[in-house]
């Protein structure tokens, strides 16, 4: 996905680059590029780290200029929580900062060099955390907490950077590599699904994607583990629920006046926590009952976050799942403390026959198309 970001050097004096930094999002940032410089100007070097942009050209450009910023994104829109320009003076400083409020940590980061200047993943994800300590409702805390750690567990830019003395290096690459192989067997589960309830069918065991049993077996331990710290042994189902139904409907979001964290579903992979459930159960691992108990509020979330998310009118149908971002939510649509406690009563008491059919309705319901739109 192309994203285009628009800059206009308000700073007084020429410039010869520019940095971008942006909160952690699930984003990919492929490649960079930068239009609309002078005649004659072209880039000189253009680097990323993690989600981090510098851009310098060999000219410069004028003050009262624009130029826009042309990323390749894969996933999440770039969150874009700071810009510093890059001057012409010897010691390369700051000239003006257009989104951060604290002028002099602009100038440092300016002169560091930009391997120095740029926020790792763990870095901006503590601030996360941070931020969810100030949460004055326990409730809303307690599930942030939870989401944090999920993510802390699950996330691979996050995991993948924790110290060997939290995660060793074995474990990190098990993980990683089950993970990365697990989202697309279940993606191709979800994609299947979606298929089949087209045809008004809800397809068996036998036509859906699996992952090795032992991998199964493994992630399903570490969710569990995560659940149980969170929700208790057995998990009490309620709170469980009550979780994911405010986490679809965006209440969870970690949000500070200079930014916004994740906290909220960035995607259709919403739909991939039920699919792992039925994926669990089909391949009857040790804790198969648990995720029987805990599929209905996994169902239950699907239609609330498709009503909280659901792409913009303006967006062609049929929709794909790639439609669905964190930038959808309007918070118009979000439902009630009532309206979700009739949603949880609606599915807490169905059979798995019956969930495994609302599954694919949901799903064909929110991206018929598939999963991700022709040229898109």
């Amino acid at each position: 996905m192309e994203q285009v970001i628009s800059l206009v050097n308000t700073t007084g004096a020429p410039v010869r680059g520019v940095r971008l930094g942006a909160t952690l999002t699930r984003t990919e940032l492929r490649s960079v590029e930068v239009s609309g410089l002078p005649t004659g100007v072209r880039v000189s070097s253009r680097h990323i780290v993690e989600l981090s942009i510098e851009v310098r050209w060999d000219g410069l450009l004028p003050d009262g200029a624009s130029i826009q910023v042309v990323a390749d994104v894969v996933g999440e829109p770039l969150a874009v929580e700071h810009i510093v320009w890059l001057g012409m003076l010897e010691e390369d400083r700051a000239l003006q900062v257009l989104t951060e409020k604290m002028y002099g940590d602009a100038v440092r980061a300016a002169r560091q060099p930009f391997s120095a200047a740029v926020r790792s993943p763990t870095e901006i994800f503590e601030r996360r955390a941070a931020a969810i300590r100030r949460v004055e409702d326990p409730v809303v805390r307690s599930y942030m907490e939870f989401f944090y750690d999920y993510d802390r567990a699950t996330y691979i830019p996050l995991f993948s950077k924790l110290p060997e003395s939290e995660l060793s290096q074995a474990e990190r690459e098990r993980r990683i590599k089950a993970i990365r192989w697990m989202l697309f067997v279940l993606e191709t589960r979800l994609i299947t699904r979606c298929r089949e309830a087209r045809l008004g069918r809800v397809p068996s065991p036998a036509d859906l994607a699996v992952s090795e049993c032992d991998d199964t077996g493994y992630i399903s331990s570490l969710q569990l583990r995560i659940y149980r710290k969170h929700f208790g042994d057995p998990v009490d189902l309620t709170r469980f629920a009550d979780a994911f139904l405010r986490f679809a409907n965006g209440e969870l979001q970690v949000t500070e006046p200079e930014g916004k964290w994740n906290g909220e579903p960035d995607s259709a992979y919403a739909f991939l926590f039920a699919e792992f459930a039925t994926m669990a159960i089909d391949q009857e691992i040790d804790d198969d009952a648990a995720w029987r108990a805990l599929l209905p509020a996994l169902v239950a979330m699907q239609p609330l976050f498709t009503r909280v998310y659901r792409p913009p009118d303006d967006v062609l149908e049929p929709l794909y799942g790639a439609d669905y971002t964190s930038t959808n939510f309007m918070s118009e649509r979000q439902l009630g403390s009532g309206e979700k406690a009739a949603l949880w009563a609606r599915f807490a008491g169905l059979d798995g026959d019956t969930l495994r059919r609302e599954m694919g309705r949901h799903a064909f319901t929110a991206f018929a198309g598939g999963r991700v739109r022709p040229g898109g």
